[in-house]
C-alpha cells in the first residue's frame, strides 16, 4: 500500500523534467496525488493490456518496459532509473498499458493516480504542457535508442553506454553497472552472448570487467571508439 512522500522523495520529484516546469502551488497540488512504494527486484508492476490506473516516477532503482511478440520473444522498450517517469502516455491510449513493466533492480517508486491526475490536468493547462514535455522527452530518447540499434554496431552501443556512465571529465574510472548484464543486453538490443563478445572487444579501449564492476582505464579512447569504432 502506498505511503506518504518523505523529504528525499519530494526532492527527487521536484528535480524531474515534469515538475521543474511548474510553479510551487501547482507542484503542491501534484504531490497530493502521489504515494510511494518499495518493490523487490523482479516484481511485475503491470502487464500489457492492464487498466492504466497510475503512472510512476523512479525515486531509486530501475524499471524495464518490454513487449512480448507473437513468438514469445521479449523486446525491451525502455529502461527507467532515478528521476525518470514512465506510463504517462497510457492515460491517453484507451486507459490500458501498452507494455509490461518489471522492476529489474530493487526500487522505490512514486505512484500517481490517473483519475486524480486527469482532473488536475483538466484544471491546469500549465501541467498539461509539462506532461507533454515529459512525454516528448521519452519519445526523443526512444527514437535515439532505435536509431542506435539500427545504425550502430553492438560494440559501439556498449562503448557509448559506458562513456555515459563515467564521471564527466574523467580520464579513467571504475563504475558499477546499475543493472545486471542480462538487462543491459536487452536494453542495448543484443543477446547476452553478444554483450560478452562486445566487452571482450572493448579491452583494446582499456575496459576491464570484474562482475558488475567495470574499470575504464582510458575514457578518451573509449569515447573515440564509441564515435567511430577505431
Amino acid at each position: 500500500m502506498a505511503t506518504a512522500l518523505n523529504s528525499g522523495d519530494i526532492q527527487v520529484l521536484a528535480a524531474t523534467p515534469m515538475l521543474r516546469a511548474v510553479g510551487p502551488e501547482l507542484k503542491q497540488h501534484f504531490l497530493e496525488c502521489v504515494g510511494v512504494d518499495d518493490y523487490e527486484k523482479r516484481y511485475t508492476l503491470f502487464h500489457e493490456g492492464d487498466p492504466a490506473r497510475a503512472f510512476y516516477f523512479v525515486i531509486r532503482g530501475w524499471v524495464q518496459l518490454s513487449r512480448i511478440d507473437a513468438s514469445g520473444k521479449e523486446a525491451a522498450v525502455g529502461l527507467f532509473g532515478p528521476g525518470e517517469s514512465f506510463g504517462e502516455a497510457a492515460m491517453f491510449l484507451g486507459n490500458k498499458y501498452p507494455v509490461d513493466a518489471h522492476v529489474v533492480e530493487a526500487a522505490r517508486l512514486a505512484r500517481v493516480d490517473s483519475d486524480r491526475m486527469t482532473k488536475l490536468l483538466e484544471a491546469n493547462s500549465g501541467l498539461c504542457f509539462a506532461m507533454l514535455g515529459s512525454m516528448s522527452l521519452h519519445l526523443h530518447k526512444l527514437v535515439t535508442r532505435l536509431s542506435g540499434d539500427r545504425l550502430q554496431k553492438a560494440d559501439l552501443r556498449l562503448a557509448a553506454y559506458l562513456v555515459d556512465l563515467s564521471p564527466a571529465g574523467s580520464q579513467s574510472a571504475c563504475i558499477k553497472l546499475p543493472i545486471d548484464k542480462g538487462v543491459l543486453a536487452s536494453t542495448l538490443g543484443m543477446a547476452p552472448e553478444a554483450l560478452s563478445r562486445s566487452f571482450a572487444t572493448l579491452k583494446q579501449a582499456g575496459v576491464v570487467v570484474e562482475g558488475r564492476n567495470i574499470h575504464l582505464y582510458n575514457v578518451d579512447a573509449l569515447r573515440a571508439f564509441a564515435s567511430g569504432g577505431d
